[in-house]
């Protein structure tokens, strides 16, 4: 796309949400968007999904095996929720092996 005339777009220029969107995020950030985004449908995630991934990413830190009661009162989730979120965590205490204990298989 031709650079020509993009320093003269100002928010008076735009309408609707694309007025909105460049106030947002200023105009410079605005036309940089839309040349290289411009015609592409761009899927904006709302903010929650990102704070409940890191929200999920913190539980996943946080368990250890003994403390989903705990985790639920912190995170405001049901204990159910908690096991959901931590489920692989579990399912690999529950498979390693306990302190001290050797496996059948180790060489000593």
């Amino acid at each position: 796309m031709s650079s020509w005339g993009l320093d003269l777009i100002t928010l008076d220029d735009l309408t609707g949400d694309q007025r909105e969107l460049a106030e947002i995020i200023g105009i410079e950030a605005y036309i940089n968007l839309v040349c290289d985004w411009g015609r592409d449908s761009v899927y904006i995630g709302k903010c929650d999904r990102v704070l409940k991934r890191l929200r999920n990413e913190r539980i996943r830190e946080e368990y250890n095996g003994h403390n989903v009661k705990e985790l639920a009162r912190k995170y405001k989730l049901t204990a159910r929720s908690i096991n959901m979120i931590v489920a692989e965590e579990r399912a690999a205490l529950r498979i390693a092996p306990m302190d001290g204990q050797i496996s059948l298989f180790e060489k000593r």
